[in-house]
């Protein structure tokens, strides 16, 4: 994971993590 929040939402959609 990056510095950023996962639960942002924009991250999720750029890596295709689960949320």
């Amino acid at each position: 994971m990056t510095s950023r929040s996962s639960a942002t939402g924009e991250m999720v959609e750029e890596h295709g993590w689960p949320l």
